[in-house]
């Protein structure tokens, strides 16, 4: 994952000092701004299928539980 976003230079990766084998990885601009357009469109398919802030009742869930039961 970190590779993919890494060559869409959206993260970059910077070596860290201690220990010298770990590395911070840091948002670019680039992959700011994406996710700025991609985190509201994210936010409103969760919204569609889970309901308001996730809760018990969106229509997924209502969906997925009738199948459980077999209705």
């Amino acid at each position: 994952m970190l590779k993919a976003l890494e060559a869409k230079a959206m993260i970059t990766r910077v070596p860290c000092r201690e220990p010298a084998t770990a590395k911070r990885v840091e948002i670019t601009s680039s992959g700011l701004a994406s996710l700025r357009i991609a985190m509201p469109i994210a936010i409103g398919v969760q919204r569609e299928m889970f309901g308001a802030d996730g809760e018990i009742g969106g229509p997924l869930l209502c969906a997925l539980r009738h199948v459980e039961i077999g209705e």
